[in-house]
């Protein structure tokens, strides 16, 4: 299974979990989904991480470590599903109502499905469970 990398650097530790701020990686340049990633778009993301007990310190620079099953999955959640969603309630929407109204409508079933996807945050939390090692 192949793994997608960046660095970071440890910004708090409160609770078993570690706020890592990313740092720029040049590895972005050679992903194949660089274009949709967020980590490349923004040079100071900040990732909270479950850690366990194993001498994580402050300040102390990481590497995060995911799937790439698990980037498709939060790729699909983040983006393909809400496009298939506003697309085809667009389509079936139009035979009933006019376009634009269809159009309306349909940015609101996406609003609420964003509604949806923050309310269970904690289901996808620990479905991208994010590792993390010592450099």
């Amino acid at each position: 299974m192949s793994k997608m990398t960046h660095t970071g650097t440890i910004k708090t530790i409160v609770d078993q979990v570690a706020q890592v701020v990313i740092d720029d990686n040049l590895d972005c340049a050679a992903c194949s989904i660089k274009g949709s990633c967020s980590v490349i778009n923004s040079n100071k993301d900040i990732l909270k991480i479950n850690v366990d007990k194993t001498g994580f310190k402050t300040g102390e620079k990481v590497e995060i470590i995911m799937s790439s099953q698990m980037a498709f999955f939060a790729l699909f959640w983040a983006y393909i599903f809400p496009f298939i969603i506003l697309i085809s309630g667009v389509i079936v929407l139009s035979f009933y109502v006019d376009e634009g109204i269809a159009g309306l409508i349909s940015i609101l079933i996406l609003i609420i499905y964003y509604l949806m996807l923050f309310l269970y945050r904690k289901y996808f939390n620990k479905r991208f469970n994010l590792k993390i090692k010592h450099l």
